[in-house]
């Protein structure tokens, strides 16, 4: 008997079961209790969120003068290329 669901659809379904089972798993090891208020643990995932957020907007980007110009690179590459060519190649 032939199977409703085709082989490729099959494995994306499991795949994607598997994900949810994993990010349900993870939930429950939190703290999460279906017969609860749960709000103080979501309280503390907002709160971690919003630092986090928080933390990346204050980073400010390293910008490096470049080293080479764009010519000076292409000559350095070009040399070092001679040198792993044999000479008969040349």
């Amino acid at each position: 008997m032939e199977s409703l669901i085709p082989i490729k659809p099959r494995k994306g379904y499991l795949s994607l079961l598997t994900d949810l089972s994993k990010k349900i798993i993870g939930t429950f090891k939190e703290g999460f209790d279906l017969y609860q208020d749960n709000i103080a643990l979501y309280a503390e995932e907002k709160l971690y969120r919003f630092l986090l957020l928080k933390k990346i907007k204050n980073i400010v980007p390293i910008v490096e003068e470049p080293k080479m110009t764009l010519k000076e690179a292409f000559d350095f590459g070009l040399k070092l290329k001679e040198k792993l060519i044999n000479p008969t190649t040349k």
